[in-house]
């Protein structure tokens, strides 16, 4: 009589698909807690320099109807040239968050593939420089003594204060337009971002062993 072998075959091993390497890029999205943390900080420094820079364009505005309506220069403790220094001083300090702000908010989309460019934000700082330029041949002037140096004095410190106002207008451009991409993204934080699931074929379910001779199927 023949001899049935009653031992079963070992199951067939499942398949087990590798984890998917994925880029940087996709990491960031998944996990945007890197670049929520990035994108907040340059949030508030932006938000910082537009205080700052509408602020001392308010206060140098003051100033220069006080110099018009006939207030004295003789000192900067003088109410007219006292504005105009404290208007000058803050658009150089608002400037100066507007261009960190914006500069971190740019690294912050650029990690996700998304920057929009930065013409705007380098028209921005060249008018910025330019304003701090007057500005400093403003002082300059001040310290020659030459004929009308009170007036030209002025118009140079004002014409800085011009530029500056234009540098932080195009900023202002720029953030409203990176934070127009940002919303556009839907990340909130340390929410993960739904994906697309990856289009490949599933794996097939395990064979079942087959049944020995002799037995009968298994239910």
């Amino acid at each position: 009589m023949p001899r049935t072998e009653l031992s079963l075959k070992a199951p067939l091993p499942l398949c087990v698909e590798p984890r998917k390497v994925m880029s940087f890029t996709e990491e960031a999205m998944i996990l945007p807690g890197p670049v929520m943390k990035r994108w907040k900080a340059g949030r508030v420094l932006y938000g910082v320099g537009t205080t700052l820079s509408m602020t001392a364009t308010t206060v140098a505005s003051i100033g220069a109807l006080v110099l018009v309506s006939g207030g004295s220069t003789t000192s900067l403790s003088d109410p007219g040239p006292a504005l105009a220094l404290a208007g000058t001083v803050g658009n150089i300090t608002g400037t100066a968050f507007l261009v960190s702000g914006l500069a971190v908010q740019h690294s912050a989309l650029a990690m996700i593939g998304r920057d929009s460019g930065r013409y705007k934000y380098i028209a921005g700082v060249v008018f910025g420089a330019l304003g701090l330029a007057s500005v400093g041949a403003g002082y300059i002037v001040g310290g020659i003594d030459i004929p009308n140096k009170d007036v030209i004095n002025y118009a140079i410190g004002y014409g800085g204060t011009l530029l500056l106002t234009t540098s932080s207008s195009i900023l202002i451009s720029d953030a409203r337009a990176l934070a127009k991409i940002w919303d556009s993204l839907g990340m909130r934080p340390y929410v993960p971002v739904m994906m697309a699931p990856p289009s490949e074929p599933l794996s097939p379910p395990p064979m079942p062993p087959p049944t020995p001779p002799g037995l009968p199927p298994s239910q």
